[in-house]
Formats: structure tokens, sequence, C-alpha cells
């Protein structure tokens, strides 16, 4: 299975930002950008006749700081980051080159064809988080046990994105649970 990154632009959750430490009437001739190749590698590119050093910071989804690298450049370039050993979740990637600073959010998540992506996280004891990042509605979230008992069952139509939180505390931990995701072309299965 590969493991993919989606960055929440692609599915409609912007978090970038791109903002210029300069004087607004002062041009800069730099631009920089992220794209996203394959299987969790990114490239940061930079356009730019000057020289400088790159400033690249990934941190979690609690803030922790995962990665600082400083990188000197002469000239436009472009700066492979391979996300492919970080676990499944959030990530903020933020890069300071020059006068611009570039701050993108991605989710890294065993995808199987890029339909739909789920992120299950525990939150308390038997509360669990479910965040589901999709590009076609409708998505289908089934809770059930080894027995194919059903715990819970919804079919969300009006939203593409969405975080649900589920509070499994009557249910006695020793019942192995599974949560399936399903949307038109994938099935994720989340075993809690």
């Amino acid at each position: 299975m590969k493991k993919a990154i989606l960055a929440l632009a692609v599915v409609a959750l912007v978090s970038t930002t791109a903002i210029s430490k300069t004087n607004p009437s002062e041009a800069s001739s730099s631009k920089l950008t992220l794209s996203s190749v394959e299987d969790a590698k990114l490239y940061l590119n930079m356009s730019t006749e000057e020289k400088g050093t790159v400033k690249l910071k990934i941190t979690d989804e609690v803030g922790n700081l995962l990665v600082a690298q400083n990188v000197a450049f002469k000239k436009s370039f472009s700066l492979p980051i391979d996300m492919s050993s970080l676990e499944e979740g959030n990530y903020t990637i933020k890069v300071e080159a020059n006068d611009e600073i570039l701050e993108q959010n991605v989710f890294i998540s065993q995808l199987h064809q890029e339909d739909v992506a789920a992120f299950l996280k525990e939150k308390e004891s038997r509360k669990f988080e479910l965040k589901v990042f999709h590009e076609n509605t409708p998505v289908t979230i089934k809770i059930v046990d080894e027995s194919g008992n059903t715990y819970y069952s919804n079919r969300v139509k009006n939203q593409s994105n969405f975080t649900q939180v589920f509070d499994l505390s009557e249910i006695d931990a020793s019942t192995p649970l599974e949560i399936i995701v399903s949307g038109k072309k994938s099935r994720i299965i989340k075993t809690i």
C-alpha cells in the first residue's frame, strides 16, 4: 500500500500562507512554491536571482518540531522533502527564504486510490476523533465488531471534509472494533 500525501489545498482545506516581510513597495524577485509529486514526497521550489538561506521546519499536529533544516542557495533551486517516514497525520511545513514565508498544512495517509483519507486518534479513554478528507461525496462510516454487529452507521452526503468524535466508552474495551470509511473507489479500515 502506498503512502501518499494530500496537500490540504487539493481537498479544499487550504491553510497556505505566503507572506513577504519586505515593504510592499519594494519588489521581491523571489517566488516560493511547494509541489506534491508522489508517495509522500514534495518539492520546495524557489525562483530567484538572489542568494540566501532557506529555513525549513516541519511540525506535527500538536506543534512538535520534527525537522529543522537550513539550506544555503545561490540562485533558483528545488529542494526535495521526503515525508514518507512520518506517521499518518496532519503536519505543517513552514519555509522562510530571503523575505518570504510559506506555510502549508499537509495530511499524510495510507491511500488506496486517493479517493478518501481517514485519520483516527484516541483523544481520551475510548473517545476517538476521526478526520475524513475526500474528494467525492458521499462517504459511509461504520463501526462494527468482529461478529458483524454494527454500533454506528452513517452516510455523509453534504460534507466533503469533516471531523467526528465517537464516544465508545459504553462498549467493553475488550471488544475489538473497526471503523470503516468508504468512498466511491476506496475503503479504509481502522482497528480500535
